[in-house]
């Protein structure tokens, strides 16, 4: 599983590099920054486009995110 990344509009998908077990519930960008939430492992973040993610847990109680939503001023909110 993990988290795979298309740049050609979904002709062709490549795995991305993210920490081992990671099988995210769901992913959000805004503009070149992408968020994958993995339920109990907490949030990956990316500012690369998706072609890497590291752990960024900083600030959620519990390593916790139940949802991922972006605003219409480009903020994501977990």
């Amino acid at each position: 599983a993990g988290v795979r990344r298309s740049t050609d509009g979904g002709q062709t998908w490549t795995a991305a590099t993210t920490p081992a077990g990671t099988d995210p519930y769901e992913i959000v960008a805004a503009g070149s920054h992408v968020l994958a939430d993995r339920g109990p492992g907490g949030l990956l973040a990316s500012s690369d486009d998706g072609a890497s993610f590291a752990v960024l847990n900083g600030g959620l109680p519990g390593e916790y995110a139940r949802n991922l939503v972006q605003g219409a001023d480009g903020r994501v909110y977990a």
